[in-house]
């Protein structure tokens, strides 16, 4: 019995291990597509005009 516990903490080590790798993952996709939208809509270098 004590190999079918060990079986399933190891499994769910594994799918939180990949949910992570997925979450970062997704995170950094969409860092790359947003950050040139966020670079147009607020350029950086152009002053405020007063």
């Amino acid at each position: 019995m004590e190999a079918m516990g060990c079986f399933a903490a190891f499994a769910i080590t594994l799918f939180l291990a990949a949910f992570v790798l997925i979450t970062v993952i997704n995170g950094g996709v969409q860092m790359v597509i947003y950050f040139p939208i966020y670079k147009i809509i607020f350029p950086e270098g152009e002053q405020i005009k007063n």
